[in-house]
């Protein structure tokens, strides 16, 4: 990916919803470790 392009991502897990997004970088992100927190919420019966 170049930086300062825009990543989406899915994370998907059984039981829980489909968490899914965007990650914003910068072009000063270059050869950097962009972090993303993703809070899965588990699916209620």
């Amino acid at each position: 990916m170049n930086a300062g392009a825009s990543v989406r991502y899915e994370v998907s897990k059984v039981g829980y919803t489909t968490q899914s997004g965007t990650i914003e970088t910068k072009p000063s992100d270059a050869g950097k470790t962009v972090d993303k927190k993703i809070v899965l919420v588990e699916i209620s019966g």
